[in-house]
């Protein structure tokens, strides 16, 4: 099991995706079976995520993630916690080329 930090990476996407649309991650977190959507916001004026929950997961929106240079969480964000009190946090980082995001994302589940 790859570790970083005090966290067990449970998972690494690297997703291309195009301006406009979703990606949807089907997951299996001990048994939790649950969808994770992934979108951008490009029209907001400040950068930011936000976490929303659904009804089959949650949906994480990256707000003002457009710059060319690249953007990145600098720490794990928490995403949820799982019933024996671990945490279930993920980790980014974006390229905007042209209206497409290079989107790398880990899902770290770490001890409480």
């Amino acid at each position: 099991m790859v570790k970083i930090g005090d966290g067990d990476l449970l998972g690494y996407y690297a997703l291309l995706i195009p301006e406009n649309s979703t990606a949807r991650i089907p997951l299996d977190v001990k048994g939790w079976k649950f969808d994770l959507d992934i979108k951008f916001d490009n029209t907001s004026e400040e950068p930011g995520v936000d976490i929303t929950p659904t009804n089959d997961g949650a949906t994480i929106t990256f707000r003002k993630w457009d710059n060319s240079l690249g953007t990145a969480l600098l720490e794990p964000e928490p995403l949820a916690t799982l019933h024996d009190g671990q945490k279930l946090a993920f980790m980014a980082s974006n390229y905007a080329i042209g209206g497409t995001n290079k989107l790398d994302l880990q899902l770290l589940l770490q001890e409480v």
